[in-house]
């Protein structure tokens, strides 16, 4: 229900790995919110190991953002624009040390089982020069975050996500560690901390 649009176009490199690139990306809020996007950047980029990927095995190894803008909104129904409740997510990628290729597969999510995501990882996560805006519209708080440029490294789904980065508020800049307990938690809307 979502539309995610690279308005900029993509280009590919091969060494030191291969990557994708997609410029102007967005993706919208919920069907029927309206408003800002949930997500606005001038870059994504993606890179996998090429030496693993000779042995039919999926390695991210880089995952940035470039001058994102994260558009967090609470409407006046208190729906949330970054809720991906039941949100179907068409890649499943199997338990096993590493994603085999064939174990990449296209299937609706009552046929994937929850550990099927535990095999990613991702060992550079990086956020440079972002924005976090945002608005509850049911009592008028708001909150505005520039300067924010951040690092994070997952393991895997199911393993702590680590992340350190500093951002701007109100003209002071503020620098923070953060671990959450694990990214799979919050996919299956379990508590986390």
């Amino acid at each position: 229900g979502r539309d995610l649009i690279i308005g900029g176009g993509a280009s590919f490199t091969v060494f030191p790995s291969l990557g994708l690139r997609l410029s102007g990306v967005s993706l919208s809020a919920p069907a029927g919110m309206g408003g800002e996007p949930l997500l606005k950047a001038a870059n994504f980029d993606v890179g996998v190991r090429l030496l693993p990927l000779l042995r039919q095995e999926i390695v991210v190894d880089r995952l940035e953002l470039n001058e994102p803008v994260f558009s967090l909104r609470v409407d006046a129904d208190g729906r949330r624009s970054w809720d991906m409740a039941g949100v179907d997510l068409p890649v499943r990628f199997a338990r096993a040390p590493a994603a085999r290729i064939w174990d990449v597969i296209v299937s609706p999510a009552a046929a994937a089982a929850s550990s099927d995501v535990a095999a990613l990882s991702i060992d550079d996560i990086r956020i440079t020069d972002g924005a976090v805006r945002y608005n509850d519209e049911r009592n008028g708080a708001w909150g505005r975050f520039d300067g924010l440029n951040a690092q994070f490294s997952l393991a895997a789904m199911d393993q702590p996500l680590q992340g350190s980065g500093s951002l701007v508020a109100e003209g002071e800049t503020f620098e923070f560690k953060s671990t959450l307990t694990t990214p799979q938690d919050i996919a299956e809307q379990r508590p986390a901390k």
